[in-house]
């Protein structure tokens, strides 16, 4: 209640921190952008780059609701699925969470829950590969299946759960019967009793987490509590959950990712760190998003292997205000101009776009060096990742009101 009080008791200061200011619409891509991705790569070996696509060509997506506050309980499956990153790109071979094969995607659906009302989700494995599609190595510690098959596992990223739906590592188990040696159900119960917060799921399975986070599974995760959550935060179509990751791709579409390890001789293919030179938000690459003059609420969380996305907004009018993190609500807003996001890292800010005029075009950049803070810094088309089209609100429609809460100004560390 304290969170939300803080936040409550300030929220007439709009006019007071904002003003729409002047002045010509930033409307360029940063200063090394071009239509070939370049980036960093994997420390293993030097990856062909993924074909040439023009960005912003799709707009941003949302994956499907699921509301488990039911005491229902849902059953989502891991299915082997073909998905489109871009219309120039054929379609890649995916791993993926979803009711069915013909709805699950990657991310997987957006869970949302109640705080104090338990879920109840069985996981299923419907992989029948004899082998994952991605490049396993045998030297490292992993689930190692004796009849083959891909094993899988799901935790829930930042949820307080009891050790039997915990998703362990060990808990792994494949399409065929076959247990990990700490495996007890798939049948999760969530208790939801932490604070309002955006959690996430995704595989866990030892060995090959990170193949099977490439692969395409991962879903975000709601927990909501209606008595304690700010009051007139953006909601509707002005909230966005975002799950940002980056992949690299074959010509023929495929998931591209090392093959030979960082020390071949000892570890055939094992890799610890590895960069894609394709930016994907909810399943698009560079997508665009249409806004209205109005304030947006951003959630986002970062399923890359090792990237961090040290992010800044194009127009100097606009600016973050973060207003919770992995754990939930801050105690006050922060007002940035940078936000840094590492792996597994979630973030809920604002961005109030009614600051500058419609016919605005404004980017979500990325200057995060690879590895982040001190390796290559980032180039071509890894140092952005969303494009905004600020655009009029329709006829005869009311935009919803929205005062900003007063915020702590930070200066960029």
């Amino acid at each position: 209640m304290e969170r939300r009080a803080l936040l409550v008791l300030v929220v007439c200061w709009l006019g007071l921190l904002l003003s729409p200011g002047a002045g010509a619409a930033d409307d360029h891509l940063p200063h090394d952008n071009n239509q070939t991705s370049g980036g960093v790569q994997s420390f293993c070996q030097a990856l062909d780059p993924s074909p040439q696509v023009q960005p912003f060509v799709e707009e941003l997506t949302q994956p499907p609701v699921i509301d488990i506050s039911t005491g229902q309980q849902l059953t989502l499956g891991v299915y082997k699925i073909k998905q489109k990153f871009h219309p120039d790109l054929p379609e890649t071979t995916l791993y993926a969470y979803g009711t069915s094969e013909a709805t699950a995607s990657s991310p997987g659906p957006t869970l949302v829950a109640t705080r104090g009302n338990e879920s109840y989700v069985r996981w299923e494995n419907h992989l029948n590969d004899t082998q994952h599609f991605l490049t396993v190595d045998h030297t490292i510690h992993w689930a190692n299946p004796k009849t083959g098959g891909v094993p899988i596992v799901t935790h829930l990223h930042g949820g307080e759960v009891l050790s039997e739906s915990d998703g362990y590592p060990d808990a792994w188990y494949t399409s065929s019967g076959e247990l990990g040696p700490s495996f007890t159900t798939q049948n999760y119960t969530y208790a939801n009793s932490q604070p309002a917060a955006l959690l996430w799921y995704h595989d866990h399975t030892v060995g090959i987490t990170r193949l099977n986070m490439l692969a395409g599974m991962n879903g975000m995760y709601v927990v909501k509590s209606p008595g304690e959550e700010p009051a007139n935060l953006p909601s509707g179509e002005f909230e966005r959950l975002i799950v940002v990751q980056d992949k690299q791709f074959h010509a023929d579409g495929a998931v591209n990712f090392p093959t030979v390890g960082v020390s071949p001789g000892v570890h055939p293919s094992w890799c610890p760190e590895y960069y894609g030179d394709t930016i994907i938000l909810n399943g698009k690459a560079w997508p665009f998003m249409t806004v209205y003059p109005t304030a947006y609420r951003f959630r986002m969380v970062n399923a890359a292997n090792a990237r961090y996305f040290v992010m800044t907004l194009s127009d100097p009018r606009l600016r973050f205000y973060q207003i919770g993190t992995d754990g939930g609500y801050l105690h006050m807003p922060l007002n940035l101009t940078m936000l840094t996001m590492g792996p597994a890292e979630r973030l809920d800010f604002l961005v109030d776009f009614s600051t500058v005029q419609p016919g605005t075009v404004a980017y979500l950049n990325n200057s995060g060096n690879a590895p982040y803070p001190d390796g290559d810094p980032a180039v071509g088309l890894t140092t952005v990742m969303l494009k905004f089209n600020v655009v009029a609100a329709p006829e005869n429609s009311t935009l919803p009101p929205f005062d900003l809460p007063a915020t702590q100004v930070l200066s960029p560390m």
